[in-house]
């Protein structure tokens, strides 16, 4: 997707995560205690084109019964059934989980709600039938069964929001800034953007198949679809050691292991649909698409409101056989235009809350207003690099049409509201010494910044950055000097440091606003930069 930078089997993608989910607790060197909740080691998905599986391992450090519980959200189907997801415990088939109501949901396995582990790894799969790819967002598993229950009281209030609001931008919007740099590349920095969950599915889909989609909703609303990769045929319930590198995340999002999206695939394979007044009642709007698949592989099916800042709710149906009603929709855009002018741009989000927010970053085509470009993940080097949250999201291709914004949603419905920032028009070419001035980044070479960035050691804290904070600069080895740099690559200030950290105040930095600021580190032997977002 861009370069679609979405999980794939590669480590530079799975591997940036490593964040524990809410209430997990480590306990490496002894048994866990009954109250405790097992860490989920790492989660990823996989398909036998029959099935498709999500994937947690996890360590228990004794063998024994184990209770589970899974946050999800089952589909309905034509006969009014909902989905069954099928619970495997290393490969074998230990039960299933019948929700009898639609929506996100703790839910546990039925009847005998106890899983059976050994003492090391175990890998827990939950599926369902093919083109269903599991919609669940997370697991508890524990001695203690109160202690796997998910509180829904966060989702159920949201919903309710949903339900009631009267179509009507919420304030949230209009905290939103937004700030240029002065350069001509055009840098572009939103604060404040409003982060929060609206409805999305994932699908597994067959070239050649009719994939027919409505939406209904009292608000106008789209229906969107991309394309995003395929997945790689490996049946959870016969794994091959060995065959996949384990990733060690932790926070619940999905690892996918499929091959990504090209650029131009992103690109090329969207399609999307704005809803028109229903003829047989003007109170409805309803959206149609129809889409025959060219490609076999992943679809990401999502719904947003058409207005900025509006939260409601809609009924979806996909083919006639899978149902979702009262689904939360919100839309949260900025305007950016970044040109098709063969450049390589890159866009990413900058977690207000580190270790929870999770955001889907989406860019928006000028010519229809589809998805031409969608990640919720990054490669480390880059999380790195900009100093963002291990659950931030990067995007960086070229475009072959102009875009005219770019959107954020909410990954978790458990947790879904929050705010973000934006960082977008980034040049790939300025990305090794971004906001350095040419001269500067020729008298340091690039090469010996390449160099030392792959092996950085370089650390800013704390995360994230208060304009009022005093912040620490350390590294593994020794700093000459340290430069501070604007979106336009102007010079703010200058410490000498010599030696391996120093803790400064941004005000002596004379850094006097929020924004985007590149910190250029000088060693013995070269130099490297780090960005750092200022709220």
């Amino acid at each position: 997707m861009r370069k679609i930078l979405f999980m794939t089997v590669f480590c530079a993608l799975t591997t940036t995560f490593p964040v524990q989910h809410a209430n997990a607790q480590r306990n490496e060197n002894k048994p866990l205690t009954s109250n405790n909740v097992l860490e989920i080691k790492s989660m990823y998905e996989t398909t036998d084109n029959v099935l498709n599986y999500k994937n947690f391992e996890v360590q228990a450090f004794e063998a024994g019964d184990y209770y589970v519980n899974f946050w999800l959200q089952p589909t309905r189907y034509a006969n009014g059934k909902f989905t069954t997801f099928k619970v495997y415990v290393n490969g074998t088939l230990s039960g299933s989980v019948k929700p009898t109501v639609g929506n996100w949901q703790s839910a546990s396995v039925e009847a005998k709600p106890v899983l059976q582990l050994k003492n090391g790894i175990n890998t827990i799969s939950i599926a369902t039938n093919a083109p269903e790819v599991p919609n669940v967002e997370s697991v508890k598993i524990s001695r203690n069964m109160m202690a796997t229950r998910f509180q829904s009281a966060g989702f159920n209030s949201y919903l309710r929001k949903a339900v009631s609001s009267d179509g009507t931008p919420d304030v949230s919007m209009a905290e939103m800034t937004e700030s240029d740099s002065r350069d001509a590349a055009g840098i572009k920095y939103f604060t404040h953007v409003p982060l929060k969950y609206s409805f999305y599915r994932t699908f597994s889909f067959t070239k050649g198949q009719e994939i027919f989609i409505t939406s209904t909703s009292r608000i106008a609303h789209k229906i969107d679809m991309v394309y995003y990769g395929k997945q790689i045929l490996f049946p959870a319930n016969s794994p091959q050691e060995g065959l996949f590198p384990t990733i060690p995340i932790g926070d619940m999002k999905p690892r996918l292991f499929y091959t990504p999206a090209t650029s131009e695939e992103m690109q090329g394979l969207n399609w999307g649909h704005l809803s028109e007044k229903a003829l047989n009642n003007p109170n409805n709007q309803i959206a149609t698409l129809k889409v025959t698949i060219p490609k076999t592989g992943m679809y990401l099916i999502k719904l947003r409101s058409a207005g900025n800042g509006v939260l409601s709710v809609a009924d979806l149906n996909v083919n006639g056989n899978y149902f979702y009603e009262n689904a939360p929709i919100y839309f949260s855009n900025c305007e950016c235009e970044i040109p098709a002018d063969g450049h390589e741009y890159a866009t990413m989000t900058n977690c207000n809350t580190p270790g929870t927010d999770d955001p889907m970053l989406f860019i928006e085509g000028k010519a229809a207003g589809n998805v031409v470009g969608f990640n919720d993940d990054g490669p480390r080097s880059k999380l790195n690099q900009y100093n963002l949250s291990n659950r931030d999201s990067y995007i960086s291709q070229k475009y072959f049409v102009k875009t005219k914004g770019i959107h954020v949603s909410n990954y978790s419905s458990f947790k879904p509201e929050s705010k973000c920032n934006i960082l977008a028009r980034v040049r790939s070419d300025a990305n090794v010494s971004a906001f350095l001035a040419p001269a500067q980044a020729k008298q340091n070479g690039t090469t010996d910044v390449s160099k030392i960035e792959r092996d950085s050691q370089l650390s800013i804290t704390p995360y994230p950055v208060n304009l009022m904070s005093d912040i620490t600069i350390s590294s593994g080895r020794k700093i000459s000097k340290m430069e501070v740099y604007d979106m336009s690559g102007v010079k703010l200030s200058s410490v000498k440091v010599n030696a391996l950290s120093a803790t400064l105040s941004l005000s002596s930095l004379n850094i006097k606003n929020g924004g985007v600021y590149a910190f250029s580190v000088t060693y013995e032997n070269g130099m490297e930069t780090k960005k750092i977002f200022v709220k």
